[in-house]
């Protein structure tokens, strides 16, 4: 046995391995079927895992310069395709390439003449004739690469799928002749390289399964009231829909796993029922328009009221879809799946505000500005509270005066208050006019000094609509508006 020779702690080749390297060619070249096992070794100098990357740099080291020398020329090389495949399940007609390029080079270490050709057999040309590279010596220098490009842009690929790891395998035949009275020497060699470059798929036809084309899971956020933070809304009426645009060539039935609201304040969860006749047909020919389509639920085919009951809230959905929920489709209407296709899902939840509101609790701020120091001697603030509501809902609630860093100071009433009155309401609950109220709270001399330093005040307010404790509903409009108006009177003494 004869040793391949390295650098010491490199994996370049010592120029007296070549030789041995060459010999193998050679054998290599005529018995075509033979096994190579390439193995690199080390000295024990350094670390396990230094010298474990040394004897495989080494091992490509010597595969690359057989490589180079024209050995191991495949008869097939894989890419991969954007389909979870399985043979077993599915069948692929054709693939469409729109991009990529086939490059064939050669290099000839000889004068002799030959010519010959390389066919791949599975890759067509826009005119479906197999694609061919012919060679020959003609004009070609030893050593010197020649260069055959072909664009795959609009190119077509019989799929050969030998296995279920989502590759698709090319397969090529090569054919060389030259002059049968010449005697191979040492060191003739006709090297081949076959490289697929930047492959793209336009589109691919085929029956692709009951495979999973998407999944997707999202929550929406619904506060019906800003500043709203717990309470009950009930509506009248609601609508969500499920809007969806595919433009993949083939039916999908959508699997609504789960809608559900879940309240923010107490985690009651209510889940949505639904029909279950979510299909789709898919986009009907390559060029055509993708599919659209809406889902809608409402009170009529659903418990959607029930699901937006509690307030605040979060709507969770899980949406699942399945290709060829039927099986395989008919001969002429194959499946397809272009570069661009998508399946988009968006939910919109609709609120007419109809309805009625129990026990809705809202918290705001306002800046306050409280001019004290002028005073030698206060002896008590009054406050007016005015409000002319053109809500049909009434509240009672608490002022609470704030320092800079929202602590409370103290309060305006010693108790909640009844502080807005309903709008009236006609028969159909909508409102007709404004309802004015008036409210007096007064801070003697030592609840006064605790509004020194007051920057905010919050309005702490439980709301209820019209007559809701017989669950009458009432209709909220964009035209609903409130005045609210806060005004201080200061009693006290002031030194000219």
């Amino acid at each position: 046995a004869q040793n391949i020779h390295f650098n010491t702690g490199k994996a370049t080749l010592k120029a007296e391995s070549y030789s041995i390297l060459d010999r193998i060619s050679q054998i290599l070249f005529k018995y075509p079927q033979y096994d190579l096992s390439i193995g690199g070794h080390t000295d024990n100098v350094g670390s396990d895992e230094d010298n474990l990357s040394l004897s495989e740099a080494r091992s490509k080291a010597v595969h690359d310069y057989l490589i180079d020398n024209g050995i191991g020329v495949d008869s097939s090389f894989d890419f991969d395709t954007p389909l979870e495949t399985d043979p077993e399940d599915i069948r692929i007609d054709e693939v469409k390439m729109m991009g990529g390029q086939v490059i064939f080079t050669y290099t000839i270490e000889q004068n002799e003449v030959f010519e010959g050709n390389l066919t791949i057999d599975n890759i067509f040309d826009a005119e479906g004739n197999p694609l061919v590279f012919d060679f020959d010596n003609e004009g070609a220098n030893p050593g010197v690469p020649i260069q055959d490009v072909f664009d795959l842009a609009g190119a077509s690929i019989a799929p050969i799928f030998e296995d279920p790891d989502n590759v698709l395998s090319i397969s090529f035949s090569f054919n060389v002749g030259n002059n049968p009275n010449h005697t191979a020497v040492e060191g003739e060699a006709l090297n081949i390289q076959i490289q697929l470059i930047d492959p793209e798929i336009d589109y691919i036809t085929g029956y692709f399964g009951q495979l999973p084309v998407n999944t997707d899971q999202d929550s929406v956020r619904i506060r019906i009231f800003d500043n709203g933070l717990s309470g009950t809304f009930r509506l009248e009426e609601a609508f969500i829909d499920l809007q969806v645009e595919n433009s993949f060539g083939l039916p999908v039935a959508f699997d609504l796993d789960e809608i559900t609201s879940i309240n923010i304040e107490t985690g009651e969860e209510v889940p949505l029922t639904f029909p279950d006749d979510l299909g789709l047909e898919g986009q009907q020919t390559l060029d055509g328009m993708p599919e659209e389509a809406v889902f809608s639920f409402n009170n009529d085919n659903s418990n959607i009221v029930d699901v937006l009951e509690p307030s605040p809230k979060t709507i969770y959905f899980s949406l699942n879809a399945t290709a060829n929920p039927d099986g395989p489709p008919p001969p002429d209407m194959p499946n397809f799946i272009k570069h661009d296709s998508k399946l988009d899902v968006n939910i919109d939840v609709l609120l007419p505000l109809k309805g009625y509101a129990q026990d809705l609790l809202f918290i705001d701020t306002l800046d306050i500005q409280l001019d004290l120091d002028e005073y030698d001697e206060i002896d008590s603030l009054e406050f007016k509270l005015f409000t002319a509501n053109g809500f049909p809902m009434s509240a009672e609630g608490q002022i609470i005066f704030l320092d800079e860093n929202g602590v409370a100071l103290d309060s305006l009433f010693t108790q909640q208050l009844p502080i807005i009155t309903s709008a009236p309401i006609d028969s159909q609950g909508e409102v007709t006019g404004k309802s004015e109220n008036t409210v007096f709270a007064t801070l003697d001399n030592e609840r006064s000094q605790n509004l020194e330093g007051a920057e905010q005040i919050a309005f702490r307010v439980l709301a209820n609509t019209t007559d809701s404790q017989n669950e009458t509903f009432v209709r909220f409009q964009d035209t609903n508006n409130m005045d609210v108006r806060v005004g201080v009177k200061i009693f006290g003494n002031v030194e000219l």
